[in-house]
């Protein structure tokens, strides 16, 4: 991965809030209680709550810089700093829910998704190796909510395949229970 020492513990602090404040729990408890106000859409609250913690630590982390120009959210609006993706498949591309918007090679992207199923886990992997290939983001990071705590990153083969994502798509996966 192409990361500085600033990035790392960026990443590491925003992971950190995120496992110690139970976020993941809390975007649950909020889909359940405004399920029909988010039209059952796990996202806009994950982005909301995870989002506002990204936006304290990257303030946190980097001071001298303003959040308001170098951190998107999807739906929040775009800063500055934002370009549309490349277009990949004859779609619009591939929009991270999360991004540092910095000159290359430090742009970030950060996925959330949940899932109780590995094919979850398996298409967010996928998602986050495209905003890599695409060529407009660096590193990507996956946080994922595994929902019933069954799926698992540690067996042999699961190991083998999130070093492959790390070395050849610079893309690692945070799982989260």
């Amino acid at each position: 991965m192409i990361l500085n020492g600033d990035d790392v513990q960026f990443i590491g602090r925003l992971v950190d809030r995120v496992r110690s404040e139970h976020i993941f729990d809390s975007v649950m408890e909020d889909l359940k209680q405004n399920y029909t106000s988010y039209k059952g859409r796990w996202d806009t609250p994950a982005r909301r709550k995870i989002g506002n913690v990204a936006r304290e630590v990257f303030r946190q982390s980097f001071p001298n810089e303003d959040a308001r120009k170098i951190l998107y959210v999807e739906g929040e609006g775009t800063p500055a700093l934002w370009r549309k993706p490349t277009k990949l498949f004859g779609s619009a591309g591939v929009y991270p829910d999360i991004a540092v918007l910095r000159p290359k090679p430090r742009r970030i992207a950060i996925e959330l998704d949940h899932s109780e199923r590995g094919s979850g886990l398996k298409m967010a992997l996928a998602k986050a190796s495209f905003n890599y290939l695409s060529d407009d983001w660096d590193n990507c990071f996956v946080l994922f909510y595994n929902q019933n705590g069954k799926l698992s990153i540690n067996g042999k083969i699961e190991r083998r395949i999130c070093k492959i994502y790390e070395e050849q798509f610079h893309t690692q996966i945070f799982l989260f229970k």
